[in-house]
């Protein structure tokens, strides 16, 4: 068996590592820019009285299960910058996506 250091230390020298991470983080800001339209439109159905029943139910776990995600998520963020980075990424994108999707 392979010890556990050893494998980590040949993921980060064949670049595994750096992939992941570059995964992750593409993810990540789907995940930001997903969940603001969701909200967007959750508010958008509360305010004239169309969130209701199950899609209530529905929209209030998915509430839920984000928070959890994005709270463990940014455990991972180390720096003020790399904070600030993402937060920057997920602007810009929303932006540029917003622009594409004619919002």
């Amino acid at each position: 068996m392979i010890p556990k250091k050893k494998i980590i230390e040949k993921a980060k020298e064949d670049g595994t590592l750096a992939k992941v991470n570059q995964l992750l983080s593409a993810a990540h800001v789907l995940r930001c820019e997903a969940a603001n339209l969701i909200g967007e439109t959750a508010d958008l159905l509360e305010s004239r009285g169309l969130l209701m029943g199950e899609l209530k139910k529905c929209h209030s776990d998915l509430d839920k299960v984000q928070d959890r995600y994005f709270y463990e998520f940014t455990q991972m963020i180390t720096s003020k910058q790399s904070g600030k980075d993402l937060f920057d990424d997920c602007d810009e994108f929303d932006k540029n996506f917003r622009k594409w999707a004619k919002l």
